[in-house]
């Protein structure tokens, strides 16, 4: 089932609703642009209110009402590029960006993202160099040095990939992120038990973050060792954030190579019937009927991941396009962040299938 590949996180999803929205800071905000409408301060300041509050759209409104009313303004165009990114919307981002800089081209928050836009639309080589041209000024700078080993290592560029984690890890001692970079730079480099003791740590940091747990649990499954802490790590990752299902699958690969198949299987089906779009689920699913010797299972799981696999549009201009593969940081994952991936499938809201009750239905209890 390439468990390892689990290993690699995907960028987890990025909320667009402004939760916000009624407190009273927001409110206020809103009273004082409505007092002075031309006021790129006061616009700038409910932009950056909507940013932390992760209601992204209506921080891009806003960031781009301050920069019609200040074109040359940094900060405005600046921001105008991190909403497009948590958008995901990578062609204005980068546009925005690349304009920002030409405004500050030393600023380390727009080299910073104009090195994940990058990352994002796979060119990691010039990606790797922003985050250098960063550490050259700030060396302790967190962004850039847990993003650089990622940029290294998409580049295939494994020792330095290597060094450069270690790197982070040694500048920042208590960061997850740095430490799950460093696993995952491990983890290619087949030095899993490095792997296992930076994770172990991880976990150790923040015992509430579903992601380290997720990603030891993970690599404890793929090498066949301590299954039952491996099985016990990935249902906390659960109850922290089932991930769409992929905390689930952990644990119903690791029930598998416990002799448990039937635990197992009633572990997939139910996450492949939550999370419908996951066709990950499903093929797992239809791959431990298959090897159960239950080929007509096997079919009807592998034709529900036919009918929910993703329907590629083209990108034009201007459109959102999807992010490659979210091969970022652990704790960062609702805005991007590093830990390489690219396992995790598309979900893409115009996939095929009828609704998810139907499915449920269709799909049946395991056998």
């Amino acid at each position: 089932m390439r468990s390892l590949a689990l290993l690699l996180p995907a960028i987890a999803c990025v909320s667009l609703v402004g939760c916000g929205e009624d407190s009273p800071s927001i409110a206020g905000l809103q009273a004082e642009v409505r007092r002075h409408p031309d006021s790129v301060e006061a616009v700038l300041a409910l932009a950056d209110a909507y940013a932390d509050n992760q209601a992204h759209h209506d921080a891009y409104i806003q960031y781009s009402r301050a920069r019609e009313l200040e074109p040359a303004s940094f900060e405005a165009t600046l921001g105008v590029a991190r909403a497009s990114y948590d958008l995901r919307d990578y062609t204005r981002a980068l546009s925005a960006v690349e304009e920002a800089l030409a405004l500050r081209p030393d600023a380390p928050e727009a080299l910073n993202l104009h090195g994940k836009l990058l990352l994002a639309t796979e060119k990691p080589e010039r990606a790797a160099e922003q985050f250098e041209r960063v550490l050259a000024t700030d060396p302790d700078n967190r962004e850039a040095l847990t993003f650089l080993p990622l940029a290294y290592l998409r580049d295939e560029r494994l020792e330095e990939a290597e060094r450069a984690a270690r790197q982070a890890v040694r500048r920042l001692p208590d960061d997850v992120e740095a430490r799950v970079g460093l696993a995952t730079v491990l983890v290619r480099r087949d030095k899993t038990l490095g792997a296992e003791e930076h994770l172990g740590r991880a976990v150790e940091l923040d015992p509430d973050n579903p992601a380290p747990k997720l990603r030891l649990a993970e690599l404890l499954v793929h090498e066949e060792r301590r299954l039952q802490d491996a099985l016990k790590l990935a249902e906390e990752a659960e109850s922290l954030d089932p991930a769409e299902g992929r905390a689930a699958a952990v644990a119903a690969m690791a029930l598998r190579k416990l002799g448990r198949d039937a635990e197992a299987t009633l572990r997939l089906h139910d996450a492949a019937v939550a999370y419908p779009r996951n066709i990950q689920l499903w093929l797992m699913l239809a791959s431990l009927y298959r090897e159960m010797g239950d080929e007509e299972a096997a079919a009807r799981a592998a034709s529900m991941a036919l009918r929910f696999a993703p329907r590629r549009r083209r990108a034009g201009a201007g459109e959102v396009t999807p992010d490659p593969a979210d091969e970022l940081p652990a704790t960062e994952q609702a805005e991007a962040g590093p830990a390489d991936s690219g396992s995790e499938p598309a979900q893409d809201e115009a996939a095929g299938g009828e609704g998810e009750g139907e499915t449920a239905v269709e799909a049946g209890p395991p056998e």
